[in-house]
């Protein structure tokens, strides 16, 4: 089986990838990320999809393969990538706040690993799990100046024109999008009949929605309770 998870960054992606690759699959992570700190050097057309029984590829919404880059926009690539999987998943999410909260941490924390490789006179890509994107945060972290600062580069445009690219692949390819306050909400039946729609054979659902419960979530609020 080959599964493609597109989606808008921080709409729970890489959570979901990760509940897949527990069952199994085979990851190929956002293979068109060229900002990525670690990558390997994918090709278009991927080569390696019959390599494994069960593959998984994750893929954000602007991301597009240099073979293809000016040549088509990002909605076009997205579904001619798509054309070579067996189930298409689309992840966003309904509530811009929190959304718009979640990327501004994502580039809060990409700010302070670049400010301290600079201050250590480190290679400015080089990891530390203090500064990892994929740490537990509050939203009474995020101050004034880390709005000021993404808004300054145009973030709350591009986030919002990534949300968009998910939603016309959606309309395009006629597939409902499964929202994060769905799949990671307090409703755990309705996730898991979300998780049932795909319709995925071997899969184990029940595990599946387990590994997504809201528990989990990195977002922290007062007392530690997890922010839908």
């Amino acid at each position: 089986m080959k599964i493609f998870i597109l989606g808008a960054a921080r709409s729970g992606t890489t959570a979901l990838s990760l509940g897949f690759m527990e069952q199994g699959y085979f990851p190929i992570g956002e293979p068109y990320n060229y900002n990525m700190e670690e990558r390997e050097d994918y090709p278009y057309p991927l080569t390696n999809l019959d390599e494994h029984e069960n593959v998984l590829c994750k893929s954000l919404g602007y991301q597009v393969a240099k073979e293809r880059h000016k040549k088509v926009t990002p909605t076009e690539f997205q579904i001619e990538l798509s054309q070579y999987f067996d189930k298409v998943i689309l992840q966003e999410r309904k509530e811009w706040d929190s959304h718009w909260e979640s990327y501004v941490n994502l580039f809060r924390q990409l700010a302070l690993k670049q400010k301290y490789n600079k201050e250590n006179n480190l290679p400015i890509h080089t990891f530390h799990k203090k500064f990892s994107v994929h740490n537990a945060w509050s939203p009474r972290e995020l101050k004034k100046e880390h709005y000021q600062y993404c808004i300054d580069r145009g973030l709350d445009k591009t986030l919002r024109e990534e949300k968009n690219i998910i939603r016309e692949v959606s309309e395009k390819l006629n597939i409902e999008i499964s929202f994060y306050e769905d799949l990671y909400g307090t409703d755990r039946n309705k996730s898991l009949e979300i998780i049932k729609s795909w319709n995925i054979p071997g899969l184990d659902n029940e595990k599946l929605n387990e590994y997504l419960h809201p528990r989990k979530k990195l977002r922290k609020e007062i007392g530690n309770k997890n922010l839908i």
